[in-house]
C-alpha cells in the first residue's frame, strides 16, 4: 500500500534518465514551467504548465517524466521520510481521519479502502518503483488532454511525433 501514489510522485520529483531531480527542478525553475505528478488511487496524473514560448522544451522534460522517470534513490528516501513524518500527523486533523474512515467503509478490503503503513512506505525500494511504472505507464494506459494557446491540426501532428513510436508495455 503507497507504491502507486510514490511511483506517481517520483515520476516528476525523482528526476529522469536524462538529468538528475536536482537538475529537473532547476531547468523547470528557468523556464518557470511546471511538472507535476501524483496519484488519485486509481490513477496517476502528470501535468505540464508552461509559456507558449518554451513549450517544446518544457514538453521534453514533461515526456521523460512520463516515459523515462529516474526514481533518484534520494529523492525516494526524502519521500519516505516526508510521508512518515505526516503520517505522524494525520489524527491530529479531523478532516484526515474523516477520508481514511470514509474510504475504509467505502472501499472495504479494496486498495482504495487501505492506508500505507510505516512498514509498507519503508519496504518500498528503487526496483518496486520502476515495476510499478512499467506495468501501469504505457501508450494503451494514457490519456493526453491539452489546452492552451496553439493550433490544433499541429499540436497532434506533434504529439504524434513524439509519442507515436513509444513501444511501451501493452494491456
Amino acid at each position: 500500500v503507497g507504491l502507486v501514489d510514490a511511483t506517481a510522485y517520483l515520476m516528476r520529483d525523482g528526476g529522469t534518465q536524462r538529468s538528475s531531480a536536482e537538475e529537473v527542478d532547476e531547468l523547470l525553475d528557468f523556464l518557470a514551467s511546471s511538472v507535476r505528478s501524483g496519484s488519485t488511487g486509481s490513477t496517476i496524473n502528470v501535468s505540464l504548465n508552461c509559456l507558449a514560448d518554451n513549450f517544446e522544451e518544457s514538453f521534453d522534460i514533461f515526456q521523460d517524466a512520463i516515459q523515462q522517470p529516474r526514481f533518484q534513490e534520494s529523492r525516494l528516501a526524502l519521500y519516505q521520510d516526508d510521508y512518515l513524518e505526516e503520517m505522524k500527523q494525520r489524527n491530529d486533523r479531523p478532516s484526515t481521519i474523516l477520508s481514511m474512515e470514509y474510504g475504509k467503509l467505502l472501499y472495504g478490503d479494496s486498495f482504495l479502502g487501505n492506508e500505507p503503513t510505516e512498514s509498507s512506505i519503508n519496504s518500498i525500494a528503487h526496483e518496486d518503483l520502476t515495476k510499478t511504472h512499467r506495468q501501469i505507464i504505457s501508450p494503451n494506459n494514457l490519456l493526453l488532454s491539452v489546452s492552451g494557446d496553439f493550433n490544433g491540426d499541429e499540436m497532434v501532428v506533434f504529439l504524434e511525433d513524439r509519442f507515436g513510436s513509444w513501444a511501451g508495455q501493452t494491456h
